[in-house]
Parts: C-alpha cells; sequence; structure tokens
C-alpha cells in the first residue's frame, strides 16, 4: 500500500468530521469519535490492491472515503462496496479464516484501523465496544427477523429441570452454560448473567409482551416454550428451552416485533439487558464472542465444532459461589 502524496485529511479534527458521517461510527458522542479518529490512518490504493487475500484472518478494517471495493466470500460475489461503506469489520469482529477476499476496483482512499488497536480501542473504551455492538445487533436482527418469517423448526423437548421449585445459583449457571455456545466458557461471566437474572413464573396463555413494546430484557426458557405472534397472526413460531428470547431486538435498542405468550406453564430466566451489559463490561471476551456470534451469524459461517468431550462424572460438591 502507497502513502497518499497529498492526504485528504490533514488532521485528526478533518477525520473525526468524515467519521461524522459514517453509519458505523456516526452515532458516537464527540469525545469517542475523536479518539477513535487518533486509530485510523490514511490510505490511497491503487486498483487491484488487496485488502483482504480470503488465506488467513482479516488484519485491518477499511473505511472507505471515495473509489470502491470488491468483496467475496470462498469465489462468490458479496457486493461491491464505496463511499463511507466500511470493509472487513464482521469478517475481522467474526474471526473469520475462511476465503473473505476485498480488492479495490478503482483508484480508493480509506481510513485503515489495524485488527490489534482496534481491539485494544475496544477493551479500553467500553462504550465505543457497546456501540458497535448494537449496531451489529440491528443487522441481525434483521435477518433474524427474515429467518423467522420464513419459517424455523418447532422447539426440542423440555428442559430435564423441574419447574416446580427455584433453581439455585449453581443451577443457573449451569443451565446457561449448556444453553450457550462452546465459546461462552467463562464461569466468572456466566455467574455475572446468573446473578442478575430472576425467574420468571407464568401459566399458559399469559402475555409475556405485545408487538411494539420496549425491548428490555432478554428472556431464556429453562421449561415449557413461549408462542410469539406477529401481526395478530400472519406468522406464528415458538421458542423453547435454551433460545435467548428477544436477545437481538433488546441489544439492538428496538422494540418487539412480534407478540409473545406463554405457550405452556412456563419457567424462564429473565435477564434485563443493563444487566447484560454490565457483565460485558466486566467480561470483555464474553463481549467479543458475542459480536463473533452475531458476525458469523450475518456472514454465514458455521463453527467447526470441536469432537464431543467424553462423559463426565456428576460431581456431587458444588463449588463455592461466593468466590465466583
Amino acid at each position: 500500500m502507497s502513502e497518499p502524496s497529498k492526504p485528504h485529511f490533514s488532521s485528526a479534527f478533518d477525520r473525526l468530521l468524515y467519521l461524522r458521517t459514517l453509519p458505523l461510527f456516526g452515532t458516537l458522542p464527540p469525545e469517542d469519535l475523536a479518539l477513535v479518529a487518533t486509530y485510523t490512518t490514511e490510505r490511497q490504493l491503487a486498483p487491484g490492491a488487496v485488502l483482504a487475500s480470503g488465506g488467513g484472518t482479516i488484519d485491518s478494517i477499511h473505511l472507505i472515503v471515495d473509489g470502491s471495493v470488491r468483496t467475496s466470500r470462498g469465489g462468490a460475489p458479496i457486493g461491491v462496496f464505496g463511499a463511507r461503506d466500511a470493509v472487513g469489520v464482521l469478517g475481522l469482529l467474526a474471526r473469520a479464516d475462511d476465503g473473505i477476499e476485498a480488492v479495490t476496483v478503482t483508484e480508493t482512499r480509506t481510513l485503515e484501523i489495524g485488527a490489534d488497536a482496534l481491539l485494544d480501542l475496544f477493551e479500553d473504551h467500553f462504550a465505543i465496544l457497546e456501540h458497535v455492538l448494537r449496531g451489529v445487533a440491528v443487522m441481525r436482527l434483521e435477518k433474524e427477523r427474515s429467518a423467522l418469517l420464513a419459517g424455523v423448526p418447532e422447539p426440542g423437548p423440555d428442559s430435564a429441570i423441574s419447574p416446580s421449585r427455584p433453581l439455585d445459583f449453581v443451577e443457573r449457571i449451569f443451565f446457561l452454560r449448556r444453553a450457550l455456545p462452546r465459546e461462552f466458557s467463562s464461569v466468572a461471566a456466566l455467574a455475572g448473567i446468573a446473578r442478575r437474572a430472576t425467574e420468571l413464573r407464568c401459566e399458559a396463555g399469559t402475555l409475556l409482551w405485545s408487538q411494539g413494546d420496549p425491548a428490555d430484557a432478554v428472556v431464556i426458557p429453562v421449561n415449557g416454550s413461549i408462542a410469539c405472534v406477529v401481526d395478530g397472526g400472519s406468522h406464528r413460531f415458538r421458542f423453547g428451552p435454551g433460545a435467548f428470547v428477544a436477545s437481538s431486538e433488546a441489544l439492538a435498542g428496538a422494540p418487539h416485533w412480534y407478540e409473545a405468550r406463554a405457550d405452556s406453564t412456563l419457567l424462564a430466566l429473565h435477564v434485563p439487558i443493563e444487566g447484560l451489559i454490565e457483565v460485558f463490561d466486566d467480561h470483555f471476551e464474553l463481549a467479543m464472542e458475542m459480536l463473533a456470534l452475531m458476525a458469523r451469524d450475518l456472514l454465514d459461517i458455521v463453527p467447526v465444532e470441536p469432537p464431543p468431550e467424553p462423559p463426565r462424572e456428576e460431581v456431587a460438591e458444588v463449588p463455592d459461589t461466593a468466590a465466583i
């Protein structure tokens, strides 16, 4: 990559003004936006310059100032991106290493942020990470909505956990560990979610929320299921045990787009979105795993499952929860 002989941006303030026009960062508070600007480097690229080769992880993102970039994955076209688009963000967040390619079509000028610098920015300044988390959640919400309206499989059998008694703290952690992907392995982070959750118990037919209500919590059925209706019955679907119901709209700050009722006697964990954000703030890796999960979904990347673990014997003793 060659440096531009005549920089388009003469100062970090000029870069800040440009960043304000971008969907990815534009709504950040000025002080956070100024910080992002200091992490950018201006690049001027000739046609045919390779931004991502498809042969490894993405090492930087490019915010396009002018020009165009063609992207593909595994040889299949994704699209051509131009001014004010960001290239490489989802691939970087997804930790993708299987074929995402980006090549300039015309002479192109970008603001580049290296992967290590971006991760340092996220880790040191949670407000910026939270902003990106919400932005990716907005994109995922649109995809999730389309998938649910197209039809989804019925939920599996109910959890073996009995709804007849309250769950203790350790049972909540074990349930969350089974419900979340393998990558969400931090016991301390799971304990943080479990500590902020409350039990939701209701009879069949109980209204949980109406279409258009604010989405201010994630609901995770433990036993029973949640029946959902769109526009009075034009579409219907259900969520069973282990589903993180309303997670996309709650993270995105969007209202509920369907009515939800208990489909049977329901036992669920209710996690306020403010509490979940607090856990992300306390556990950086959990927030990054959530970003990776949503980004992989948007890119249709199916993570490679590790070989199944051998059966483990039940442990009679439970950990001292005060030490978690």
